[in-house]
């Protein structure tokens, strides 16, 4: 029997971050504006006068250095004053300048690769900092059976995908309603929870959780609820997937059979899904946003980080 490992590790979590430093991107959190030129970037220039103040890139730059370093030595958990006053920098260096929604912005779309701490309730102490566990059932509003199998979230990633859904459109439509349409943009907004299962019989099972969501512009007829940077979030679903590169190994389909209570008559495990009637809605606040790093506040103060990866290491 192979045995099926994924832990998260300081040190992997590390070379994530230096692997995907450089790359134009990919959980849940963050910037905002209708477009690049939507953003108003301040120069930050020293005191002395002796001193040429630092340009805009290299201010920017050099704060997205101190938030990476205060993720670090706060074993990436956003809660930390640290982190916070380094997120507080950045908002402040690229703050919106205009009252455009952060989904007309070309940035807002990609692939997300989550850097904090997975945010799932009911986390199970006594392991290690760098470790994250959670009973399957709190990860999936206990939709998921056995709910008290213990999974380890090694990654989390983010892909925000535009919905093109055209079966409203008139051909007739005057270019104020075309404008009104688009203004209203729709993403796929999906968290894909990469975990470990620890089975019964000893052996870790890798596997897929995927929180379904989509989001779309904050409305809001009354002025003092038009909040720049606010986006709604609705989740309406999810579903819990084998590995796409374990189908077919014979000893991973026969634990997944195991480990769900399912017969396995086919060569494909059996993915599980749930839906909701009605979704459950919120919110996130997007405080930066650029060609590489996103940060997002939730309804519930929150704060996640997130880097863009292309789509090949998002999968």
């Amino acid at each position: 029997m192979r045995t099926y490992k994924c832990a998260t590790t300081a040190s992997g979590r590390a070379a994530r971050l230096a692997t995907n430093t450089c790359i134009i991107h990919g959980v849940l959190l963050l910037p905002l504006l209708c477009s690049i030129d939507a953003f108003s970037i301040s120069t930050a220039g020293g005191t002395n006068p002796k001193q040429p103040p630092q340009s805009a890139s290299a201010t920017i730059n050099q704060a997205k250095q101190n938030l990476r370093q205060a993720l670090k030595t706060s074993n990436y958990r956003s809660e930390t004053e640290a982190v916070q006053a380094a997120v507080r920098e950045l908002a402040e260096l690229n703050a919106p300048s205009n009252e455009a929604d952060p989904c007309s912005s070309p940035l807002f779309e990609g692939h997300w690769l989550g850097l904090t701490a997975p945010t799932f309730p009911g986390r199970i102490e006594g392991t290690p900092d760098d470790v994250y566990k959670f009973k399957l059932g709190r990860m999936s509003f206990n939709q998921f059976q056995p709910a008290d199998l213990v999974c380890t979230v090694d990654r989390i990633v983010n892909p925000v995908i535009p919905i093109n859904d055209d079966s409203d459109s008139d051909s007739d439509s005057s270019a104020d309603d075309e404008a009104a349409a688009a203004s209203l943009a729709c993403f796929s907004y999906s968290f894909h929870s990469s975990i470990s299962i620890a089975t019964k019989c000893g052996n870790d099972l890798p596997a897929l959780l995927i929180s379904d969501a989509i989001c779309r512009p904050w409305t809001h007829t009354n002025e003092e609820d038009c909040i720049k940077g606010r986006v709604e979030v609705a989740f309406g679903g999810g579903s819990l997937e084998p590995v796409k590169n374990l189908i077919g190994d014979e000893g991973y389909n026969r634990l997944w059979g195991e480990t769900f209570n399912v017969v396995m008559d086919q060569d494909v495990p059996q993915s599980f899904r749930y839906d909701v009637e009605r979704p459950f809605k919120g919110f996130i606040d997007v405080l930066y946003l650029d060609e590489e790093l996103r940060i997002t506040r939730g309804n519930m103060g929150t704060i996640v980080i997130a880097e863009r990866v292309r789509k090949e290491l998002a999968e």
